[in-house]
C-alpha cells in the first residue's frame, strides 16, 4: 500500500527558479550550502512563487505523485494586506512586485529539471490543500483545520479524501490565525521524529512559553489523544527576535540523514541546535535567513525534496 515518502527517505531537493530572482544572495548561500553538504539539488522552472512546498505534489513510495488544488485563502484578492503576504515588505531585497493573488503557481506550468516526469505518474484529488499543511507521522497525517474553511465538503468527506490520498489516518488540529501565523501550515507547527518499530509516533514541537504555539500543542493533544507523543524543543532564554523568528526553527529541511536548520543568532540558539542533535541523532547544519523567515516561511517551505531513483549517494 503506497504511502508518502518521508524526509529521511529522500535524496534530492528542488527550489523555485524565483528564489534566485527575489532573493539572489540567499539563493547563492543556500545552493552553496547544498554543495557543502553534498545534497543533490535542482530547479523548478516556471514557478510564480518561492514557496514550492505548498504547490508541488506529494511523492508516494510507489514513485507516484498525489496532487491537489492549490488555491489558498491567503493568496486571494480579498484576503487583505499584510507584510506576511506581500513580498513588497521592507525585508525583501528587491521585492517580487506581484500581488499575492498573482503568485499562484500552477503545476501544469512548472518544468522539473533532472528528468523527473510527474505528469505521467500524477493522481489529482478534488481538494483545496497546501503541501505545507501536511505533516506525516507514523500512521497519521496532521492537517490544520483551515481545510474545513477552504473546501465545501464536510469534515467526514475531507477525512475520507485524505485517507484515500495518503493511506493514512487524518488528524485535523484546530488552528486560529494570528499575527504570528496567517497561513495555517502544520509544517510550521510540528515535525515528525524518527521512531523505532512498534514505538508510538513522535512529533517535534517548539515550546515558547505562552505564545500562540502553546495553544496549538494543547489543541493537538486534545485531538490526537495518546496516539502521538510530543517532544518539545525548549527555549530557556528570551531575547530580541524570539517572538518574530523563533518559530522558523521547526521549519527545517531534512534530506535523508542531513538536516539544515535556520539560523538567526537568537538567545539560546546553541541549545536549540543541541536539542535537534539529540532528537534526530544527526548534527544539524545551519544557514542564516532572517529576511526570508520574516516573509512567513523558512527552509521546509522553500524546498521540495523527493526520492530520485537516478541519484545515489
Amino acid at each position: 500500500m503506497a504511502r508518502p515518502i518521508l524526509d529521511e527517505e529522500t535524496n534530492f531537493v528542488y527550489i523555485s527558479d524565483k528564489l534566485r530572482v527575489f532573493f539572489p544572495e540567499f539563493h547563492d548561500a543556500l545552493t552553496e550550502k547544498f554543495s557543502e553538504m553534498h545534497i543533490h539539488f535542482g530547479i523548478l522552472h516556471g514557478t510564480k512563487d518561492i514557496w514550492c512546498r505548498d504547490y508541488m505534489p506529494i511523492q508516494m513510495n510507489d514513485m507516484s505523485f498525489v496532487g491537489y488544488k492549490f488555491d489558498p485563502d491567503y493568496l486571494k484578492e480579498n484576503f487583505g494586506h499584510s507584510e506576511y503576504t506581500e513580498y513588497e515588505s521592507k525585508y525583501s531585497p528587491i521585492g517580487a512586485r506581484l500581488r499575492p493573488w498573482e503568485r499562484v503557481s500552477a503545476l501544469s506550468e512548472i518544468s522539473v529539471s533532472h528528468g523527473i516526469d510527474i505528469s505521467s505518474r500524477l493522481r489529482n484529488f478534488n481538494i483545496v490543500l497546501d503541501g505545507g499543511n501536511l505533516v506525516f507521522c507514523g500512521n497519521y497525517v496532521i492537517v490544520a483545520d483551515k481545510i474545513l474553511k477552504e473546501n465545501k465538503q464536510s469534515r467526514d468527506e475531507l477525512e475520507s479524501i485524505l485517507r484515500e490520498m495518503f493511506n493514512l489516518e487524518p488528524i485535523i488540529v484546530h488552528w486560529e490565525p494570528d499575527h504570528e501565523d496567517v497561513y495555517g501550515h502544520t509544517d510550521g507547527m510540528f515535525r515528525a521524529l524518527p521512531t523505532k518499530k512498534d514505538e508510538k509516533p513522535k512529533l517535534l514541537y517548539l515550546h515558547r512559553w505562552d505564545s500562540p504555539s502553546k495553544r496549538l500543542r494543547d489543541n493537538l493533544r486534545e485531538t490526537a489523544g495518546d496516539r502521538i507523543e510530543l517532544k518539545e524543543i525548549v527555549f530557556e532564554k528570551k531575547g530580541p527576535g524570539i517572538d518574530s523568528l523563533a518559530w522558523a526553527y521547526i521549519n527545517f529541511l531534512q534530506v535523508g540523514r542531513k538536516i539544515l536548520v535556520p539560523k538567526f543568532g537568537l538567545a539560546d540558539e546553541d541549545s536549540v541546535m543541541d536539542q535537534f542533535h539529540s532528537c534526530f541523532g544527526i548534527k544539524p547544519e545551519s544557514i542564516e535567513m532572517p529576511d526570508i523567515a520574516r516573509q512567513g516561511g523558512a527552509l521546509h517551505c522553500l524546498t521540495w525534496n523527493i526520492k530520485n531513483e537516478n541519484k545515489r549517494e
